[in-house]
């Protein structure tokens, strides 16, 4: 019966990382649509976001099966209940990117309102925050806890930066409102999935180390189960 419940424990991981997959693809396709101004691949995110919600429904039936058949324990019922968890937090991740498409698509029927740079690069972090926290999840192992949330720092500091220049738009002359708005949205919706992304490393770390930590700034915070800070990186 053991073997079983390990095959069934591999087939749940590997239905949870094939959604972290998608779930990076849509976020990807979604920036490209913005940036390339292609209206045929945004409305494919948009339409992808129902398939990403039919993969969490599956995963959250084979978690109940496994629960249900042959109660795990110790790290085999961790992986379950981290991999329930990991489910919705992808699932909110293509909602997220579903959002940056139907603003793109928005976006490409209005000249550009200026070249895109600081949207780009909080892109490129936050991707490789999204393919670095399913990494530490599939390989069980907290190693780059303090990494990702130093790049969710950069992610902050840059949409700070990109809401400011926004502003100046918008306050300059009222028929740049619309476009600024729209690309303020896409801003936070990216700020949204790397903070997503730092859920993923979050639930990881409990699934390993039986801690509870937080990304608090560009540290990793673990509390007690009272509350108050058990240990702060010194990084």
């Amino acid at each position: 019966m053991r073997w079983i419940l390990r095959e069934k424990i591999e087939e749940f991981k590997k239905g949870v990382l094939k959604a972290g997959w998608f779930a990076e693809k849509m976020f990807k396709k979604a920036i490209s649509s913005l940036i390339e101004r292609n209206a045929n691949l945004a409305s494919e995110v948009v339409s992808d976001d129902d398939l990403m919600d039919q993969m969490e429904i599956e995963i959250h039936e084979k978690a109940m099966e496994i629960l249900g058949i042959f109660t795990p324990i110790k790290m085999e019922l961790k992986m379950v209940t981290t991999g329930i968890r990991i489910a919705e937090i992808l699932e909110s991740m293509g909602d997220r990117s579903a959002r940056i498409a139907k603003n793109a698509l928005e976006l490409s029927k209005e000249p550009p309102l200026k070249p895109l740079i600081d949207i780009p690069k909080m892109a490129d972090i936050t991707s490789k925050m999204v393919k670095e926290s399913l990494r530490m999840f599939a390989d069980a192992d907290a190693e780059k806890s303090f990494e990702i949330c130093k790049q969710d720092a950069e992610v902050d500091e840059l949409y700070e930066r990109v809401k400011e220049d926004l502003l100046l738009y918008m306050m300059e002359s009222p028929r740049y409102v619309k476009r600024a708005l729209l690309l303020l949205e896409i801003a936070n919706f990216i700020e949204e999935v790397a903070d997503l992304a730092t859920n993923i490393v979050e639930a990881t770390v409990y699934m390993v180390k039986g801690d509870l930590y937080k990304c608090c700034h560009d540290d990793m915070v673990a509390f007690k189960k009272g509350g108050g800070i058990l240990f702060e990186s010194s990084d």
